[in-house]
């Protein structure tokens, strides 16, 4: 990981093989010359490279193995400390690779890196290799405790558990934001420290992630808009929400784990796992996974708030509470029954329900079908006109078990309807619409129906596209 020591470690090697004083000892005495030409950074023979920027072949030949055959002109050895290795080029590795297996006598070469995997095998398998680790934050609260205590300053605990929350077991990061506090005052509460460290993401994500818990869809829905509203950024709040609820769930099978680097989390653990605790793990599971598969989807959308409001919807259908959905025109669905009418035909070429387990709803006549698809048509037209201009062309069938059954005429408008990732969106904005997970099944009609189209019904299609892209039918 970064900021945890690995470039001073490498530097306090290069002054410990160097140090002419230490004699039997294994640290360096800091009073010889050596010694001192390093804490001054006038050791000409400690060689200090980023290969974040010179990442050539040419820096390598030139910098590190020609200067590597001349012998060091003030210390015992040459020191070459390669820090980010892992961003040197494929040809500068392998220039590097002749001189690390016959090194001169009196050269060192220390790399670092926070990618190791990056590295190839036959660089890392001639090193001796130490792996660091993030800062425990007993450790990270001693080491900041005696910064400012060498500072004279006086900081209260509670700002100290926020520096380690935000540091993220980097201990760089803690210092700098201590350093940053110090300009304050002498004495630092969370008053003077909310002057300076950005406003918690906690802030929002907590009480959001308690909606979520108790089922609240609308006030979920509220805080989302709200938070577009205000400006605040929905995919670090996102990966917060994400955070929150691994947390939940990992500390049901763990209940002593801690999670130091969860910013008020352990203020809120209490009650969060009651909140948790109406659920399954399942259901915990599917929260879980709706907001990490709305993740990328806030990359690239022109929405901001979409991908959040779709896993929302989605965790309300799976918390099955009817009362939260819009109400449809028609009568809501009855109860199963034992012998229920004959489906329609099968759906044929079209894409099958991918779960495994085939739910028995009540069947939708065509009328009630076709009354659906209108209402679906109008909501992505508010979302996502793109989808809502596919929907214009199929036909609505009916239902089969738990399936909503399309008709369409050729395989473009089949391939557009099941693919793309369009299918999710719409089963999810069925779902929101019904208070029902229909599936979407659709199926192409005979070659002989498909002739028949018109040309007048493929001129008011292209005016429809024309329309939805604001261009005209020439």
């Amino acid at each position: 990981p970064r900021g945890v020591g690995k470039t001073t470690t490498a530097r306090l090697l290069a002054k410990t093989v160097n140090c002419t004083g230490r004699g039997a000892n294994t640290e360096p005495d800091n009073t010889c010359d050596s010694c001192r030409a390093l804490g001054e950074n006038r050791a000409l023979d400690i060689i200090e490279l980023d290969a974040a920027t010179h990442t050539g072949i040419d820096m390598v030949r030139e910098h590190i193995i020609e200067n590597a055959a001349v012998r060091p002109m003030q210390l015992t050895y040459k020191v070459f400390i390669i820090d980010e290795v892992h961003r040197l080029s494929p040809n500068s590795f392998d220039a590097l690779l002749k001189t690390l297996e016959e090194p001169p006598a009196h050269v060192i070469f220390i790399l670092a890196t926070t990618e190791l995997h990056k590295v190839p095998e036959t660089i890392v398998s001639r090193c001796q290799r130490f792996t660091f680790h993030h800062i425990a934050p007993d450790v990270m609260r001693a080491r900041l405790e005696d910064i400012a205590k060498q500072e004279k300053k006086t900081v209260e605990n509670a700002v100290l558990e926020t520096i380690i929350a935000r540091s993220g077991g980097c201990m760089r990061d803690a210092e700098s934001i201590l350093d940053q506090l110090f300009s304050l005052g002498d004495s630092i509460g969370p008053d003077e420290a909310n002057l300076v460290l950005p406003q918690s993401q906690g802030a929002h994500a907590y009480p959001f992630v308690r909606m979520v818990l108790a089922g609240d869809t609308q006030g979920a829905l509220e805080t989302i808009n709200q938070l577009v509203t205000q400006g605040v950024s929905l995919e670090p709040f996102n990966r917060t929400v994400i955070e929150i609820l691994r947390a939940l769930l990992v500390s049901h099978f763990a209940p002593a784990m801690t999670f130091p680097y969860l910013e008020g989390f352990e203020q809120e653990r209490a009650a969060l796992t009651e909140a948790a605790a109406t659920h399954t793990m399942e259901v915990l599971q599917e929260m879980l996974t709706a907001f990490l598969e709305s993740l990328p989807a806030l990359k690239n959308t022109s929405v901001p708030a979409l991908p959040l409001e779709l896993a929302i919807v989605r965790i309300a259908a799976v918390l099955k509470k009817p009362e939260q959905m819009p109400a449809l025109a028609y009568s809501a669905p009855r109860a199963p029954e034992k012998n229920p009418p004959s489906a329609p035909p099968d759906a044929g070429t079209g894409s099958e329900p991918t779960s495994t387990e085939t739910q028995n709803y009540p069947p939708l006549s065509r009328e009630q079908a076709t009354e659906i698809m209108n209402q679906l048509t109008a909501e992505m037209q508010k979302t996502n006109p793109s989808v809502a201009l596919i929907l214009r062309n199929p036909s609505a069938m009916g239902s089969v078990n738990d399936a909503l059954v399309l008709e369409v005429a050729f395989p473009l408008y089949h391939d557009q309807l099941m693919g793309n990732g369009n299918r999710r969106l719409i089963e999810t904005q069925l779902c929101a619409i019904t208070g029902t997970p229909w599936k979407l099944t659709c199926r192409l009609v005979d070659k002989e129906t498909a002739k028949e189209t018109s040309a007048a019904e493929i001129g008011s299609l292209a005016g429809e596209i024309a329309a939805a892209f604001g261009g005209e039918v020439s």
